[in-house]
């Protein structure tokens, strides 16, 4: 068996994609080269009161950018169904459920 059949494609030069590709971040770059610090402090001025009054977009936009956005969990099993706190003792979980946040 030859190994370079199971690699049929040179690295970074697969047939089936774009592999030149449109540019990273084209927006971000020009937004930069284009805005001073100072627009930047203004915006974030407008976004900030914006949340403050109850603009609920700016508050989800401040959150997103400042915690990074939420990643979607998936569960499986039945609910109420744990698995990997089998060897924690009852006593440790129950304090760890005292402890305030």
């Amino acid at each position: 068996m030859n190994p370079q059949n199971l690699k049929p494609f040179v690295k970074g030069h697969d047939p089936r994609r774009n592999v030149g590709g449109r540019p990273k971040a084209i927006l971000s770059h020009a937004l930069a080269a284009t805005m001073s610090e100072a627009d930047a402090a203004a915006i974030l001025k407008a976004v900030v009161t914006a949340a403050k009054k109850g603009d609920l977009q700016a508050v989800q936009m401040l959150w997103d950018r400042s915690e990074g956005k939420a990643i979607a969990r998936q569960e499986s099993g039945d609910p109420g169904a744990f698995t990997g706190l089998e060897d924690v003792p009852t006593a440790d979980l129950i304090e760890l459920l005292r402890k305030p946040a």
